[in-house]
Parts: structure tokens; C-alpha cells; sequence
């Protein structure tokens, strides 16, 4: 788990690369970024095909590190659960939660591939 800069920091919404981001969706710490290349070190002799995200910044962050040490580009869906397995907790997400579309996040992380189809088809929404 790669730190978030909400978890250390109660005023991360008035840091510059926040201010257009929704409260569930804050962007990695500097030592959370380290720990992402840590990552991208360590997979670095392994062979990978494929780097999931969901569409969060954080974890396009992460993954946009590992997957540039491999050439590879960060699958994701509009979801908070692209692929079945792959999740993130959303008890204390917006609702809807506060992400952007893939063309959008593409123009912040070139790494996103917006061609991507997950596997697992769209839900529909719960009912309240």
C-alpha cells in the first residue's frame, strides 16, 4: 500500500496539484511516490504484461511508475472496480465517486490506455 497524502497531511486540498481534485480522490505523498518506484525496482527483472489501476488518482500514480520501468500502459475503466477482484474501498467515497473519465485522465498520465475493454461488464448502480 503506497501512502496517500490525505492519510499524513489534513490540509493536502490546498497543495497546488490538488485543487482540482474530489476529496475521495487525493494523489500520492512524496513517500508514497518512493514506495512506487521501490515497486517499479523491484519488478523490474519480472516479467509483466499487463498494470491495472483503478481510475483514482493515486493509483494511476502508482501504477503510471511501474508501468513506464516496463513500457506498458496503465489499464483502467471508468469504474471503481475495472476487473473482477480489483477494487477500492468506497465507504468513504463521494457519490458519485470523484474520478475522471479515461480521455481526461489520459491528458494528466499519458500511460492511461484509453483503448483498454475490461473484462467484467458495467453494474448498474444500487438502488437507495
Amino acid at each position: 500500500m503506497t501512502f496517500r497524502e490525505d492519510n499524513i497531511n489534513v490540509s493536502w486540498r490546498k497543495l497546488p496539484l490538488a485543487r482540482d481534485l474530489a476529496i475521495d480522490n487525493s494523489m500520492l505523498s512524496e513517500r508514497g511516490r518512493g514506495q512506487a518506484k521501490e515497486c517499479a525496482a523491484r519488478f523490474r527483472n519480472i516479467n509483466i504484461t499487463n498494470v491495472f489501476a483503478s481510475p483514482y488518482d493515486r493509483t494511476i500514480q502508482t501504477a503510471s511508475i511501474i508501468a513506464a520501468e516496463k513500457n506498458l500502459l496503465v489499464k483502467l475503466d471508468s469504474l471503481p472496480q475495472p476487473e473482477p477482484g480489483l477494487c477500492e474501498a468506497l465507504h468513504h467515497c463521494c457519490d458519485p465517486p470523484g474520478f475522471w473519465i479515461p480521455e481526461k485522465l489520459k491528458e494528466k498520465y499519458p500511460l492511461v490506455d484509453t483503448k483498454y475493454i475490461p473484462a467484467f461488464p458495467r453494474v448498474r448502480q444500487q438502488v437507495k
